[in-house]
């Protein structure tokens, strides 16, 4: 038995003739008749007697109608509540990042903008080779990530072996970057040179495969004997606050000029160390970009280019 042997019975009770029944549901009157005669035989009971006149329902058969009618009414209310609901797929982005707040203060942005809607965010701060297998697995729709001019032609090689394309933020120079224990963090200076940091201890992310040590090394930063890894944010950000620790990366001004650096930290270029960063990011070929992963990459642009 099926809802649409159901609604056939009930037309055909309610205009008392198969003919007249098979016409109003659009069916050849043989393959309804079939029909029925299969309903009836499945329930092992009349539901109608033959006359002259047409058709008439047997006891079974007004009993059968009572339960029906009701059963297919509420049919009938689901079937219209089901119709009136859409569904309202998810606004699906995902972002994988090395360790920077602008990054993650711009997401945020984004998902403000999106959050009474259904949504389906992720950010991620990941090493930059974890970046690059993120997008190239597509777990992550983009990658931040930071280059150094020293090796940039190794990472694009890798890039584009791996079917990803790379598109350049904005060029940076190495800075340090140092806490309140630090004697140089209130010291009005407008930079510092490797001599005024060798004695103090060096924080670096614990990146084995890509971790700038060969940077570091050429620069004569640093120092093998007196050196900190950590393996987020969080963690670095208190070794620089409460110690007189330094680390390097790059500090773009114009990133925090709407976004709050933090409050306990203070960059300072450096005086005699040419080295520059590039900032950029990545994307799938695969995968074309999404509306909200392009409005993502024009407000970073924005922010690093104010």
């Amino acid at each position: 038995m099926n809802i649409q042997q159901i609604k056939q019975v009930l037309t055909i009770a309610a205009l008392g003739s198969i003919n007249k029944a098979a016409k109003e549901l659009f069916l050849s009157q043989p393959n309804l008749s079939l029909s029925i005669k299969n309903l009836e035989d499945e329930l092992q009971n009349f539901i109608f007697t033959r006359t002259s006149k047409g058709v008439e329902l047997t006891e079974f058969g007004r009993e059968f109608i009572a339960i029906a009618q009701p059963a297919y009414q509420q049919f009938n209310y689901l079937e219209e509540f089901c119709s009136s609901i859409t569904y309202d797929a998810p606004l699906s982005f995902s972002v994988s990042s090395q360790y920077f707040k602008f990054a993650s203060s711009v997401f945020i942005d984004v998902y403000n903008k999106y959050k009474n809607k259904n949504t389906n965010f992720s950010f991620k701060e990941e090493p930059i080779l974890q970046v690059i297998s993120s997008v190239h697995n597509q777990q992550s729709e983009i990658g931040i990530l930071l280059l150094s001019s020293m090796q940039k032609k190794v990472l694009l090689r890798l890039l584009k072996s791996r079917g990803i394309n790379y598109y350049k933020f904005t060029t940076e120079k190495a800075s340090i970057i140092i806490g309140p224990n630090n004697p140089y963090f209130s010291k009005n200076i407008k930079g510092v040179t490797r001599n005024m940091i060798s004695n103090f201890p060096f924080v670096t992310y614990n990146d084995d495969q890509y971790n700038f040590s060969v940077e570091w090394a050429e620069v004569g930063i640093f120092n093998p004997n007196n050196r900190i890894y950590v393996s987020d944010r969080a963690s670095m950000n208190d070794f620089l606050t409460n110690t007189n620790a330094f680390t390097v990366g790059v500090h773009n001004i114009n990133a925090y000029n709407n976004t709050e650096y933090y409050k306990n930290l203070r960059a300072l270029p450096f005086l005699d160390v040419d080295l520059t960063f590039e900032l950029g990011w990545i994307a799938n070929k695969s995968r074309p970009l999404s509306a909200i992963a392009q409005e993502y990459i024009d407000l970073v642009n924005d922010v690093l280019k104010l």
